[in-house]
């Protein structure tokens, strides 16, 4: 497994498991890093989850302005995955959407990394890809101390303010 990007990636073995990983974990001072950071948190983690899966792999790690791209590729040529860490200002572009549902229909799996504050708006724009039955992707957010959340029903009821869902009610006919 090789990284390539603006840095050169060490091997991702003896990371802490999970996704709660802090920004100062990997900088190694107590202030906040910034988007890089996460992008590098991010790059390890999909190394050692697709790593399980896929064999041959190459994992690039690139900022682009404001966003960060990690793209996951078998024998060079294969997309397998490609993951987005946004900001909020880089989630002010015309076509996000677009970008993700490309992905997507290329039957990549894709990762969006948002800011906490704009969570509860990108999960609901990403329902709409559903419409499409386009299921094949994940959504995290990075609260302000650099931890990475999986962003499921819960986590989106907790963030709306709304109770905890207490279980499956199906509509009566």
């Amino acid at each position: 497994m090789s990284f390539s990007g603006d840095r050169t990636w060490q091997d991702t073995k003896g990371l802490p498991p999970g996704l709660n990983m802090k920004k100062t974990d990997w900088c190694g001072m107590p202030s906040p890093c910034g988007l890089e950071d996460i992008i590098r948190a991010r790059a390890r983690q999909t190394a050692r989850e697709c790593g399980e899966l896929f064999g041959d792999l190459t994992v690039r790690s690139e900022m682009f302005g404001d966003r960060g791209v990690v793209t996951v590729l078998q024998d060079d040529r294969y997309i397998v995955s490609k993951e987005f860490v946004e900001s909020d200002e880089s989630l002010n572009g015309p076509l996000r959407m677009t970008e993700y549902a490309q992905v997507i229909l290329g039957k990549a799996r894709l990762v969006v990394v948002v800011p906490k504050d704009r969570a509860v708006d990108v999960w609901l724009k990403m329902l709409e890809l559903n419409r499409h039955w386009l299921f094949y992707y994940q959504l995290f957010y990075y609260d302000e101390e650099g931890y990475l959340h999986r962003l499921d029903r819960a986590a989106w009821r907790r963030l709306r303010g709304l109770p905890p869902d207490d279980g499956w009610h199906p509509e009566v006919a």
